[in-house]
C-alpha cells in the first residue's frame, strides 16, 4: 500500500503536475476538502472518496 499526499486546490487541474495526476489516477481511496475535491472530479469516477468540510 502507498500513500499519497498531495495539493489539490484551490486552482484548476491545468495547473497541476503530472505527478499529481498521476497519483490521483493511481489511488483507490482519495480524502480531501469538500471545496477542493470538486477540482479533480473528472480523476476520480469510480473512486471510494471522503470529503470533509
Amino acid at each position: 500500500m502507498k500513500i499519497y499526499c498531495i495539493g489539490i486546490g484551490p486552482g484548476d487541474e491545468k495547473y497541476f503536475t503530472p505527478e499529481a495526476i498521476q497519483a490521483i489516477k493511481k489511488s483507490d481511496v482519495l480524502v480531501g476538502y469538500k471545496y477542493y475535491m470538486s477540482y479533480v472530479e473528472n480523476l476520480t469516477k469510480g473512486k471510494n472518496k471522503s470529503a470533509q468540510a
